[in-house]
């Protein structure tokens, strides 16, 4: 049975408590909705003003975007899926780099697997978020890429596979199947900094990624890292996509 990961079980829910169709749900998740507030955004029968979530969510999609749904509608199951093969990938390709050559006496353990290994000891704890109303801070462990058709993904999270809700993450998402205007979708835990942005600046190195939106305020990101060289690499070529660097035309 495929694992859904921690950041999507609430959207699992949401979409079930509020029976949201797949591209209901899509467009909320787009617009940087919290699935646990879509509550108060509902008709509940006691506030008539109010339209229908669903309608809510279509009219407030179509001025955002220009159009009343996704062209290209992906299921949360579909999202899942896409996810678990690039995990499952990235692990097979990690697997292939652990063979040794009959007769070798080295370990299995890359030289930089025990470095990033080593540090993770020492920066186990999770940097709190920064004060200031510019600049989210943390440290991520855990550094995954994928790409589904013209759909480019990356992920940082402080604990891979954690159930605790308020674990720090960072998802950059960018699709080329429509014209975006160069707008990447960024989700993290923290909810002033969730939505649609140009990117003004990416600086992304082994030990570090900072990402600038094109916002007066809380426009900053700064993640921490410790990654092998060759997953850097893998990583890199999609952020370099996502924020433009690298043209697909």
């Amino acid at each position: 049975m495929t694992r859904i990961p921690t950041k999507l079980k609430p959207w699992f829910e949401a979409r079930r408590h509020f029976k949201l169709s797949h591209a209901h749900t899509q467009m909320a998740r787009e617009l940087g909705m919290n699935p646990r507030k879509l509550g108060s955004l509902a008709d509940g029968g006691q506030e008539p003003w109010k339209l229908p979530l669903p309608e809510f969510i279509v009219e407030f999609y179509r001025k955002s975007f220009g159009r009343s749904e996704p062209e290209h509608v992906r299921s949360l199951e579909e999202v899942v899926q896409a996810e678990e093969r690039g995990r499952k990938e990235k692990q097979a390709r990690k697997a292939e780099k652990m063979v040794i050559p009959a007769g070798s006496a080295q370990s299995a353990v890359p030289a930089d697997g025990v470095a990033s290994a080593s540090r993770r000891q020492i920066r186990s704890r999770t940097l709190a978020s920064a004060r200031d109303t510019r600049t989210m801070r943390f440290h991520a462990n855990h550094v995954s890429s994928s790409i589904s058709g013209d759909y480019y993904q990356a992920m940082f999270e402080a604990e891979e596979d954690t159930n605790d809700p308020d674990s720090p993450y960072l998802l950059i998402q960018r699709q080329f199947e429509t014209s975006d205007g160069g707008r990447c979708y960024i989700e993290t835990h923290d909810e002033k900094y969730i939505g649609h942005f140009l990117l003004r600046r990416v600086e992304f190195t082994p030990e570090r990624l900072s990402i600038e939106f094109d916002r007066p305020s809380d426009n900053l990101v700064s993640v921490t890292l410790s990654m092998a060289v060759s997953d850097f690499e893998e990583a890199s070529q999609v952020i370099k996509i996502i924020s433009g660097e690298v043209d697909l035309q």
